[in-house]
């Protein structure tokens, strides 16, 4: 880690935020307000992923920015190695023609696991890979453009599974602490704030992270993630 990421660690990993009562309404309005609660940093969702693994090729991931040992492939895409968001390949991220890719057949308790997930569709699914000493400096993937009014349950949501996760490897969320990942847990992770990885282990970290569209799955969505909220608010 360079100097920036060493203070935004030691600024931020003992940080916690506070999960409030769940306003009164429909569901798909409860969950509409939890997408809307920017303190939040996570939120684990009530399911189990299945932990496969096996040898496949990763390709260098941001390569351009500073980050150290970071690499993915895509298991649904436009391709095993089109790790990039459809625009960098010349299509649009919600027509663009994304499929599972030729490495599905060596995971199928994974594609299974997704096809039944509460989401019409994907753009893209990949495993990161972030080798024993490797590091992701501080980012955010927010965006500046998004209307106040915009519904977050109509966009692109990346939801983050760990199949490896090392003891001595931490994610932080800018005022919200270390995410309590563990093999085979699934989390929403509030990508729009700032957040840095470091894996101080002697193991690879490898991790899932699926971008989806709920379409015609939003109401079924909505009550996984209003329920996980109320589990979580519970504890």
């Amino acid at each position: 880690m360079d100097s920036v990421d060493s203070k935004f660690y030691a600024d931020n990993a003992e940080q916690t935020f506070e999960l409030q009562p769940l306003p009164f309404g429909t569901v798909q309005e409860q969950a509409k307000w939890i997408m809307q609660q920017t303190h939040i940093g996570w939120l684990e969702l009530n399911l189990t992923h299945p932990i496969e693994v096996q040898d496949i090729e990763y390709y260098g991931h941001r390569g351009h920015e500073t980050h150290t040992g970071w690499s993915s492939c895509c298991l649904h895409g436009l391709g095993v190695d089109k790790i990039a968001t459809a625009p960098t390949y010349d299509h649009d991220e919600f027509t663009a023609p994304y499929e599972f890719t030729e490495i599905a057949e060596k995971f199928p308790s994974t594609v299974e696991f997704w096809k039944k997930f509460p989401a019409e569709r994907f753009t893209r699914i990949r495993f990161m890979k972030i080798e024993a000493g490797g590091s992701i400096s501080v980012h955010n993937d927010g965006y500046d453009d998004i209307p106040d009014d915009f519904d977050m349950l109509d966009g692109i949501i990346p939801i983050n599974v760990a199949i490896v996760h090392p003891e001595q490897c931490d994610m932080v969320i800018e005022d919200s602490g270390i995410v309590p990942f563990a093999p085979s847990k699934v989390f929403l992770i509030n990508v729009a704030k700032n957040h840095m990885v470091v894996n101080r282990s002697t193991h690879n970290r490898i991790h899932l992270i699926a971008n989806i569209i709920l379409g015609n799955k939003k109401d079924e969505f909505c009550k996984l993630l209003v329920e996980s909220y109320e589990q979580h608010y519970r504890v």
